[in-house]
């Protein structure tokens, strides 16, 4: 193989619904306590009003996310799931060629195997993938697993997602959708199937971890995005509601995509074309149509960015999808649903906790400090300072709380001295983080929300390392002379035909 299969397994342990509501308890008191100085002023109380909001809400999410798991099946409803057709898309555009075979071989490894497999070149300018196409169709053949490879135009994740069910419609009955670097774990699919047992179950969320933990900011993100699936996510799973599944690993009954495939792929805001945001768009279409959870131990292992500058492009088009779709929801969602009131209550926290935010930790200590540079006393801003530190001291508890989510899993790519290591360090930096700049990042997602463009992956961004020369060594003997030049169809244009003059020059 490329790389060492990579598998994890849910492990919530009996202690730990009790751990998170005596931790929880503890924070309830230290806020109680904490929070209530001498001679609070108006803007203070303020404050403590947003902070018990906060607390009150993110304390709920942990009772719900507690309580939430995986969903089991009596043997006829298995029988009656093996029966299901599922194909598994998966778009791919200048992705490392180690992470692709890797994708590949996740799925072909499935305990429940797949029905078909479609994965579609959205047009890659920087990897010739000719041989790893070549390998995957002989790897599916010896799986039995039928595998559709075709190239095409620059035309987007959604493209692909239509042209599956346009060539699957009426056959499928529900569709796996991945990224091309989304590792499964080997029960993923079986486990991801299970929900569907209920026929009012319209789409299933699978969790993603990172794949690639080199660096401190591959592993923040992983931190971060394992947190917020195994809390808000599974909160909102409990109540038949997920707002939002992955792109690295999400179920669709094909009615969903198939229904709304026009819209989808042709969906604009203020007149102007989206390109992304296409993990909430079909997760809205299956909320409407009915409950949306998530399986908490179906696992994908998903390559993240490791630098700065691709971390930064990755969240800015996360959350200016995360507003558009907002807008989406508020006009469809009917009001007798609790999803609704859900993202109605998340938009008040976030909006609130924005405004007291910037008011008492920027706008008051400036002010502060001005009038103490005229001639002022220190008074305000030494309460400033202690209100700061009494923030950061919560916010800490909160994230140190919510983080405890991260220990139901169990990765056999880190031990739990690792996992208990990097929780340690890593805990107050992210959440702080979180809350300092990814809220700006937010505001400037929500200012700059008519950018439609995918934004990432104009070039292979990380590589996950691995022998794909070895891999590939017979397929890229077979993809030469004829078959290399003929399949050159699908590449039209005088920049095509350049690069395949300087390919035979140099042979």
């Amino acid at each position: 193989m490329t790389k060492a299969a990579k598998t994890a397994r849910w492990t919530p342990g009996r202690a730990l619904p009790a751990v998170v509501l005596m931790v929880g308890a503890a924070s309830f008191w230290l806020y109680h306590h904490v929070t209530r100085f001498e001679n609070f002023d108006t803007d203070v109380s303020s404050y403590e009003v947003v902070y018990a909001f906060a607390f009150v809400v993110f304390f709920l999410q942990l009772l719900l996310a507690t309580f939430d798991r995986p969903k089991r099946v009596t043997p006829k409803q298995a029988a009656q799931l093996a029966k299901l057709k599922v194909v598994a898309v998966v778009p791919l555009y200048n992705e490392d060629v180690d992470a692709v075979i890797a994708t590949i071989r996740g799925l072909l490894a499935q305990t429940r195997q797949l029905d078909a497999i479609f994965v579609r070149d959205d047009g890659s300018n920087k990897v010739d993938y000719l041989p790893t196409e070549l390998w995957a169709i002989e790897a599916a053949n010896e799986a039995n697993i039928p595998l559709v490879w075709v190239r095409d135009l620059n035309r987007g994740k959604r493209a692909t997602h239509v042209a599956a069910s346009l060539r699957f419609a009426g056959w499928a009955d529900a569709y796996l959708t991945i990224d091309s670097d989304s590792v499964l774990s080997p029960d993923a699919l079986e486990n991801l199937l299970m929900p569907l047992a209920d026929p009012k179950v319209m789409s299933v969320a699978g969790v993603f971890f990172t794949y690639n933990l080199n660096g401190p900011i591959a592993r923040g993100v992983d931190l971060i995005c394992t947190a917020s699936q195994l809390t808000d996510r599974s909160a909102t799973s409990a109540l038949g509601s997920v707002l939002v599944n992955s792109g690295g690993i999400s179920l669709y009954r094909a009615a969903v995509l198939d229904d709304c495939r026009h819209g989808y792929a042709n969906e604009e805001f203020f007149g102007r074309r989206v390109e992304f945001s296409d993990d909430s768009y079909l997760t809205l279409q299956a909320l409407i149509r009915g409950k949306t959870v998530q399986q908490s131990n179906a696992f994908a292992f998903c390559v993240m960015p490791e630098k700065m500058s691709n971390h930064r492009r990755q969240f800015l088009r996360w959350l200016r999808g995360s507003f558009i779709r907002s807008f989406w929801r508020f006009k469809y969602l009917p009001m007798h649903r609790i999803a609704y009131w859900l993202h109605l209550v998340k938009w008040i926290q976030t909006v609130g906790s924005t405004i007291i935010v910037g008011s008492l930790f920027v706008v008051k200590p400036v002010a502060d400090a001005i009038a103490w540079a005229r001639g002022g006393d220190t008074d305000a801003l030494v309460a400033d300072g202690k209100l700061l530190l009494t923030a950061l001291a919560g916010l800490i508890v909160f994230g140190y709380l919510q983080l405890l989510r991260i220990f139901t899993v169990r990765r056999s790519d880190q031990s739990r001295a690792a996992q208990l290591g990097w929780y340690l360090l890593l805990g107050p930096v992210t959440t702080l983080w979180q809350w300092s700049v990814l809220r700006v990042w937010r505001l400037w997602a929500i200012a700059s929300c008519m950018r439609f463009k995918w934004g990432t992956r104009q070039t292979v961004e990380v590589s996950i390392g691995g022998d794909h020369e070895t891999v590939l060594a017979s397929a890229a003997a077979a993809a030469t002379g004829w078959m290399r030049d003929e399949t050159r169809v699908f590449f039209p244009g005088p920049a095509e035909r350049e690069r395949i003059e300087r390919y035979r020059s140099s042979r």
